[in-house]
């Protein structure tokens, strides 16, 4: 099972991934004007542990938006 939160004290005991990021960078990339891994280059987001969740997750987005 996958779960996002942006919840302060609410997360999982092991997550497989955790993103890293202030609220306006991720108002950007809800906006469309950046990219998690936009961010990601510019040290504006940070990604701990295991990536891969999240790529599956952006491609199963961009496949439905098409």
């Amino acid at each position: 099972m996958r779960t996002s939160t942006s919840i302060k004290g609410v997360e999982a005991r092991n997550p497989d991934l955790t993103i890293t990021v202030n609220r306006a960078e991720r108002e950007s990339v809800m906006r469309g004007k950046a990219t998690f891994d936009d961010l990601s280059v510019k040290g504006k987001a940070t990604f701990d542990c295991n990536r891969e969740p999240f790529d599956e997750l952006r491609d199963i987005l961009l496949q439905t938006s098409k």
